[in-house]
């Protein structure tokens, strides 16, 4: 998980990667499949947790996060998507400003 609890358990063909220091272009790993990246630069920039697709599923991993405590749960909905799929629920922050964590409505 992001913290010290359950493993996050990830969808990596939905998972966004950057390549080549691109962080407009995200590729996402079902792209990947196959291609060399030897010698690429390369990092994984937006992470897709694999759920069954329900709510409730997703609301799993949020209670993990939450047992982690070092977070805080933004007030309002943000106009700016970073995922680009889907519409953003709800968004949490680490307090540190090291990742952020939405819950999308695709």
């Amino acid at each position: 998980m992001i913290g010290d609890t359950d493993t996050l358990l990830v969808d990596g063909p939905g998972t966004l990667f950057e390549i080549d220091g691109d962080d407009k272009n995200l590729v996402p790993g079902s792209a990947l499949i196959g291609r060399d990246l030897s010698g690429v630069k390369w990092r994984v920039s937006r992470i897709r947790a694999a759920t069954d697709g329900t709510r409730e599923d997703a609301l799993r991993i949020v209670a993990a996060v939450q047992e982690d405590g070092d977070f805080y749960e933004e007030e309002e909905r943000h106009a700016y998507n970073s995922v680009p799929v889907g519409e953003i629920v709800t968004l949490w922050e680490d307090d540190h400003g090291q990742w952020t964590l939405a819950l999308v409505e695709l």
